[in-house]
């Protein structure tokens, strides 16, 4: 089995399943292979103010410590999808680039770090990937932490509805015509075949749905998305 190809090589087995009835092969906190040493801005409980002077000194005060205990994966994002991940756990936040004093904001990736590139130069590669592979779809959980039920600042610390919005318009422009379309139907009734014909290969499950989307109709609320560990 090729694994880089695997959904349209099981094509006669899986065509009219829909992608809810997969288990499909996941990556948690995908992104961790490309980590800086920058604290990333809005980290998970901390302040406005301790988050910026330490994503500011932590390049040379214990920044490559605290990547490598943030780093779960070793991977690529093209290596996962070449080994057959599917399911893509993709954490963001606003904040200034790495190694820079002065105020320079994008979305980056981040696991206490965040990464060394915008997570829109990680999606482009995933763009490209997708082209040369027409028949994989790929689903990406989108938030901060991990937690999908925090909504406006309490998911992204300091940002507006405007630089969230901002983002998302951005994945909607890279992935046009590839996007699950829910204006077209339910996922849980479509099956893999038609997402295929549709030329949908992009499944956008976000975390605050409402305010980052705009409830957009190729977007889905990540809440959908049962994540709790066993017993919580």
């Amino acid at each position: 089995l090729d694994l880089a190809n695997w959904m349209g090589q099981l094509a006669p087995v899986v065509g009219d399943a829909t992608l809810l009835d997969f288990s499909l092969p996941g990556a948690h906190d995908a992104m961790t292979y490309d980590l800086s040493d920058d604290l990333s801005e809005g980290y998970e409980g901390m302040g406005p103010v301790v988050s910026k002077i330490l994503h500011t000194v932590t390049p040379v005060v214990a920044g490559r410590f605290i990547r490598t205990q943030g780093q779960t994966q070793g991977l690529t994002i093209i290596d996962m999808l070449n080994s057959g991940i599917r399911f893509v756990d993709f954490r963001i936040m606003y904040s200034d680039a790495p190694s820079t004093i002065l105020p320079r904001k994008d979305w980056y990736c981040l696991h206490g770090c965040q990464s060394r590139q915008p997570a829109l130069a990680y999606l482009k590669q995933v763009r490209a990937w997708l082209d040369a592979h027409p028949t994989e779809v790929v689903v990406f959980w989108v938030s901060r932490h991990g937690n999908p039920s925090l909504t406006g600042t309490a998911q992204y610390p300091g940002t507006t509805a405007a630089e969230r919005r901002a983002f998302y318009a951005q994945v909607e422009a890279l992935f046009r015509g590839r996007l699950f379309d829910a204006g077209r139907g339910r996922l849980n009734e479509t099956s893999v075949a038609s997402l295929w014909k549709r030329g949908q290969q992009v499944v956008w499950y976000a975390a605050d749905y409402e305010q980052s989307t705009n409830s957009s109709v190729l977007a889905m609320d990540a809440r959908l998305v049962d994540n709790r560990l066993p017993g919580s």
